[in-house]
């Protein structure tokens, strides 16, 4: 997901979680947003991700995932901010990534 309006972030969480969307989703989840550059180091990505956590805990999923390319790392500086869990290393199209364990109980 790309954001290019982060006054709309809570707007694309609501979307992206009624009910609609998440009717049979599985109790772990792939999950991957960018926020565009010019809107970094205001806090955008830190208020998604939180509310992310708090979204994800309300309707009883804990453990979430997501990939970030082993070389980002900017990426990987957040997860480690966010206390996930490096919990794999992997490709994805023949490129490195770490696989990152997110608890939404602890997170959010």
């Amino acid at each position: 997901m790309v954001l290019k309006n982060p006054t709309k972030v809570l707007d694309i969480i609501n979307v992206l979680l009624t009910k609609k969307f998440t009717q049979g989703v599985p109790e772990q989840r792939w999950l991957t947003w960018i926020v565009l550059p010019k809107f970094r180091k205001n806090g955008v990505g830190s208020a998604l991700y939180f509310q992310l956590c708090k979204r994800m805990k309300e309707k009883g999923v804990r453990k979430f995932y997501g990939t970030v390319d082993c070389k980002n790392t900017k990426s990987n500086r957040a997860h480690v901010k966010f206390r996930a869990r490096k919990v794999s290393s992997l490709l994805i199209e023949n490129v490195p990534h770490f696989l990152w364990e997110h608890d939404s109980k602890g997170s959010g």
